[in-house]
């Protein structure tokens, strides 16, 4: 019978499938909170991918936690671009602990086509002891004005500070 040598790898695949985890299936809450603001920052014409997005919690002093996401929009205008943005989050907690919710802290334009792109998040981070804000450093790829739009070529970093909002320190210029 043919039918029986494709009978073990169906019944594998269909283990695999029951055994993934329940994140796989179901999104967190940040998960969901990062998909409605990559809808509200598009336009008519735009395509959100937010299950592409990248996220990396950072343990800060006094037990914080912030988490950077960063995600793509493309197709803005329907036209061939695309956007980086990056949203910082900070975990609530109440007397017991941290909860499962996340509250926005701001978003901002981190790269786009022609610019600069974060290929991968590693996200380092420091606080001023003085004045409490948070430093952030991003490793990234910079367009040459020799560069494919798609292909940056220059490593770079992005800096960034949040008080009261996200601000670029000695950043570069968007197009």
């Amino acid at each position: 019978m043919p039918f029986r040598r494709f009978l073990n790898p169906l019944v594998l695949a269909g283990a695999a499938c029951l055994a993934a985890p329940a994140h796989a299936v179901e999104p967190t809450p940040l998960d969901t909170q990062i998909k409605r603001l990559a809808g509200l920052l598009g336009d008519s014409y735009a395509t959100a991918h937010p299950e592409g997005a990248m996220v990396q919690p950072l343990n800060l002093p006094q037990g914080r936690t912030l988490a950077v996401a960063v995600f793509t929009i493309e197709s803005f205008g329907g036209g061939n671009n695309h956007r980086q943005y990056l949203a910082l989050f900070e975990q609530d907690r109440n007397e017991q602990g941290p909860l499962d919710h996340f509250s926005m802290l701001d978003v901002m334009l981190i790269g786009a086509k022609g610019w600069r792109a974060v290929p991968a998040l590693k996200v380092e981070s420091r606080v001023d002891e003085k004045t409490g804000k948070v430093v952030l450093a991003i490793p990234a790829m910079a367009n040459l004005p020799n560069d494919a739009l798609n292909f940056p070529s220059r490593k770079t970093t992005i800096r960034l500070e949040l008080d009261r909002e996200l601000r670029e320190l000695k950043g570069e210029a968007a197009p």
